[in-house]
């Protein structure tokens, strides 16, 4: 059986390595394991390597979090447009606060696998999709019965 050329993706730690949150991590999913660096900071003595055996995996899946924050704006310039055009009431109306709503999507790449217990790796993926959906579907090509089927109940 040839070897196949090894996937690679980076992204920022959320939970389930033994460094710190919001550690930059580089994945790779080789022949039989994923081996997992951490760079927690500018000092290589500091950077750690874990090694998971993809027999130990049993799913790897990538999910979106999506955040709405609801942002209130006074509108200054909506005031003096509103009172140059209808004196009092139009600054009242032109200057009133607006509230948006801005969305942002977080997409992260969760790793599930057995090691006393079953236990969890959760990285932000968000800056590199591309990479990390193709080390997702090398996962399940490896792994068949590990793919996700969809039951529709009618």
């Amino acid at each position: 059986m040839f070897k196949q050329k090894s996937l690679s993706s980076s992204g920022n730690l959320i939970d389930g390595l033994p460094v710190p949150a919001q550690t930059e991590i580089v994945i790779t999913l080789e022949d039989v394991n994923f081996r997992i660096k951490a760079y927690p900071g500018r000092d290589k003595n500091s950077w750690k390597t874990f090694n998971l055996e993809v027999e130990k995996v049993s799913n790897i899946q990538i999910m979106d979090e999506r955040q709405i924050k609801q942002v209130v704006e006074q509108s200054a310039p909506g005031m003096i447009l509103g009172a140059a055009a209808f004196g009092l009431l139009g600054a009242m109306v032109g200057g009133r606060n607006k509230t948006k709503e801005k969305i942002s999507v977080r997409n992260l790449l969760i790793i599930d696998y057995i090691s006393n217990g079953e236990k969890q790796i959760i990285i932000d993926i968000s800056n590199d999709l591309k990479d990390s959906t193709k080390i997702v579907k090398r996962f399940h090509e490896m792994k068949p019965e590990t793919v996700l089927q969809e039951t529709i109940q009618l």
